[in-house]
């Protein structure tokens, strides 16, 4: 799934409104991180827009759902991790060297 912005419609996604997707488009095309993680991925809209520019993504969102799932698989270097993002461990889970930690949680 690519994100383009003239059709992107925040008010379908909650808080992460055109100008927050933007500025992390921008981020990660500046960045290109190779490990980017991500906590509250929930709908998959700033995973859409940061996979591009990564080399390998990871999503945590105790609510994550198909549409994230959705996202994960046409990145094909993403995964989704469901589970509480307070109880993440990075480390545990084989990253050890993130370059960019989004968090895109209204909670």
């Amino acid at each position: 799934m690519t994100w383009n912005p003239a059709d992107y419609d925040d008010r379908a996604i909650g808080p992460m409104g055109l100008h927050d997707a933007i500025l992390l488009d921008a981020i990660c095309s500046y960045v290109r991180p190779r490990v980017y993680l991500e906590y509250g991925g929930l709908l998959g809209h700033s995973l859409a827009v940061a996979a591009p520019h990564c080399g390998y993504c990871v999503s945590v969102d105790d609510n994550a759902g198909e549409r994230l799932r959705e996202v994960a698989r046409t990145a094909i270097t993403a995964r989704v991790v469901k589970g509480d993002m307070a109880e993440y461990d990075p480390t545990a889970d084989g990253l050890h060297n993130v370059d960019l930690v989004f968090v895109d949680a209204s909670h």
